[in-house]
């Protein structure tokens, strides 16, 4: 992938964040310098009781520099739509990994 190309898909991931799907953790790294970007996505799983939404979000942990240093892939099976409970918890997990423990506030859990 050329660089250009790959600067693009991190500043798309960066929006799905600020403006797009997964809003719900823009501010999660608030106040430490790094940015989390990323992909949400849901879908609907087949359980006996019926239909569920599972959602899951993958991304990429920014330093302060910008350089995307860290991955993060989250699945949650019958936690509804990828922006909310998943994106969550790839917002917990980067605050973990950069060393912040504070969490990431979810509603309705």
């Amino acid at each position: 992938m050329r660089e250009s190309t790959a600067l693009r898909l991190q500043s798309a991931m960066r929006d799905t964040v600020q403006r797009g799907t997964a809003q719900g953790i823009a501010k999660a790294l608030e106040n430490t310098g790094w940015q989390i970007g990323g992909k949400t996505g849901s879908g609907t799983a087949l359980l006996p009781k019926g239909a569920q939404i599972d959602g899951w979000f993958a991304g990429l942990i920014f330093d302060p520099r910008g350089k995307a240093r860290f991955t993060v892939a989250t699945f949650v099976r019958q936690g509804g739509f990828g922006g909310g409970n998943a994106a969550k918890t790839s917002a917990e997990l980067a605050r973990y990994i950069i060393g912040e423990n504070v969490k990431v506030s979810r509603s309705g859990r």
